[in-house]
């Protein structure tokens, strides 16, 4: 059986063989060149939602993760107190700083100047914990090549989850 979600962009389909999603015709894409990109950034960073098969720019498959929430759930709601810890905490702030350096450094090494490969939507709610305590990054199509090498969305949010972590956490910096 196959549930649907619907979102902002299109609608998720759920299966047993993973997530399929259908990005809105005539208002959102994922251009073959960003989805190779995609494809190779993905295989140096285990925090990329790995996909699994792009029929085209509108329609593609991602691997089914067992998720537990995403991040700003998990640092922002008392409920996870027992599933968050120093540690989780940690890996959060390190894959989030991790995945902009590793941007700007794939983009160096694979784009002609002035253009970076990035995450255009780094959100908190675009991370997510698994239940193995692992964090990824979703919405793997936001990953585009801009003339631009930082979004105000990647600057705002890591405001905002260095102060939900220390306000989670026991250990103040």
């Amino acid at each position: 059986m196959v549930k649907t979600k619907t979102i902002t962009e299109g609608k998720l389909l759920f299966s047993k063989k993973g997530v399929t999603k259908i990005l809105r015709e005539g208002f959102y894409f994922w251009s073959p060149a960003d989805y190779e990109l995609y494809k190779k950034f993905s295989e140096l960073n285990e925090y990329c939602v790995k996909v699994t098969d792009f029929v085209d720019s509108q329609t593609f498959t991602m691997e089914k993760l067992d998720i537990v929430d995403d991040v700003h759930h998990l640092l922002e709601t008392p409920y996870y107190k027992h599933f968050v810890d120093d540690e989780l905490i940690f890996n959060i702030i390190h894959t989030w700083a991790r995945v902009y350096a590793d941007c700007i450094s794939f983009s160096k090494q694979n784009l002609p100047p002035n253009q970076y490969f990035l995450h255009g939507d780094m959100t908190l709610e675009n991370m997510v914990v698994t239940t193995d305590k692992k964090v990824k990054l979703l919405d793997p199509n936001a990953f585009k090549t801009y003339e631009k090498f930082l979004t105000t969305k990647y600057l705002g949010n890591y405001s905002r989850i260095i102060i939900s972590a220390m306000m989670y956490s026991k250990v103040y910096i």
